[in-house]
């Protein structure tokens, strides 16, 4: 990932919160109603892998099948925390209510950058708000824009934006082995990944193929349109430089 240039504009936002007192009275006032409604539902605290393994379950389904992804596998996801048990730079925050682990998220902490790896969430639960409350846990960065196609993009941007954090526009490179390329670069096959995608839409594996291939073969030649409701930064996506400094200090105990 790179910041935009003439020559490699724009094609994903990075979702960067660098407001270094991490103030909820900065947002809207429906945000922090959001929040407090939530963290009077749920009480938010890190958890274990353990705990993650035995009760995360339940939100990783509903989020996938929310997606339109089809229902994960119980097995490998009690499977999938232990190679991450011994990372001190992991945090798991849940949400708990009832004694049940209703929503979750994944922190990776590097120096005084702190990345929001997977949020998670039950479908049952959504109306009181347990994504606002683990959000409030105001991390630095929330990773990239979906490469997917048919992803519900807008609708997380927005959410994003709403929760304090800027859409910063970068440029997302791919690394591709040469025999590859030639598939995902042609504008012909490009249709034809669409296609797949579309037949085999719970893939996330060909939504992901599909979405880079839009991009490479050049089909998408405005890749932040979908989220741009002034057309300035439409036009200045491509050419526009971005300097930033991560803030310094711990990040606030607070969290979607």
């Amino acid at each position: 990932m790179t910041e935009p240039s003439a020559s490699r504009r724009a094609n994903c936002f990075e979702y960067v919160c660098d407001d270094p007192g991490y103030d909820l009275e900065h947002l809207t006032a429906n945000a922090r109603s959001v929040i407090r409604r939530g963290l009077r539902n749920f009480n938010i605290r890190l958890c274990t892998w353990e705990e993650l393994a035995e009760q995360g379950f339940r939100a990783q389904a509903d989020t996938a099948i929310r997606h339109g992804y089809a229902a994960p596998s119980a097995a490998p996801f009690a499977q999938g925390p232990a190679p991450h048990r011994l990372l001190a730079c992991c945090d798991i925050w849940g949400a708990w209510r009832a004694d049940k682990l209703e929503a979750w998220l994944t922190v990776s902490k590097i120096d005084d950058w702190a990345v929001i790896n997977a949020t998670r969430s039950c479908t049952a639960v959504l109306n009181l708000y347990p994504n606002n409350a683990l959000e409030k846990r105001a991390y630095v960065t929330y990773g990239l824009s979906s490469i997917q196609m048919g992803a519900s993009r807008l609708s997380l941007h927005n959410f994003k934006l709403r929760m304090g954090y800027r859409a910063v526009p970068r440029h997302r490179e791919f690394l591709l082995h040469p025999s590859l390329r030639a598939l995902v670069s042609s504008q012909l096959l490009s249709w034809g990944w669409d296609q797949l995608a579309r037949m085999h839409s719970r893939s996330p594996q060909l939504r992901k193929l599909a979405g880079i291939s839009r991009l490479l073969s050049g089909r998408e030649r405005a890749p932040l349109q979908w989220a741009i409701g002034d057309r300035d930064l439409a036009d200045e996506a491509g050419s526009q430089r971005t300097t930033q400094r991560p803030p310094t200090g711990q990040p606030h105990c607070d969290a979607p």
